[in-house]
């Protein structure tokens, strides 16, 4: 059972070293994360459509999608911040798509993703989540 305050985080990345070190920095880094995981596309589809997520984090170059496309199907709000990753280094380049624009972009860590730039990222993307509503509107 999670606190009401406890911030939901779906991470989605296929290589498992790599979902391990950014789980355990997510957890280490923000105790009032609750943090799940998604190790291929077709688990992070079923988690979308069971489960509400305040912020996504997603591998920009999956297997068999792109997250780009995986996360166009998500149904995502507007607002809800997504940080993408990538283990290559020319995957910033496809991000200037129109599948990309309708979605609340945080950041995207450099290549190779520094942990320290990682965890700024999703500071970042906390505050945004925490913000009142009424800062937003006015």
């Amino acid at each position: 059972m999670t606190n009401a305050d406890n911030v939901r985080v779906l991470l989605v990345e296929t290589d498992e070293d790599a979902l391990e070190i950014f789980q355990k920095t997510i957890e280490r880094s923000f105790p009032d994360i609750v943090c799940q995981v998604a190790s291929n596309p077709a688990d992070a589809e079923r988690l979308f459509s069971t489960h509400r997520y305040e912020i996504v984090i997603c591998d920009l170059l999956l297997p068999t999608t792109c997250g780009r496309r995986l996360l166009g199907h998500a149904r995502l709000q507007p607002e809800q911040p997504v940080i993408f990753i990538s283990g290559e280094v020319a995957a910033k380049r496809r991000l200037p798509h129109p599948e990309v624009q309708k979605l609340n972009l945080c950041q995207v860590p450099g290549t190779p993703i520094v942990l320290k730039d990682f965890i700024a990222t999703v500071e970042e993307a906390l505050v945004s989540v925490r913000r009142p509503a009424s800062s937003v509107d006015n």
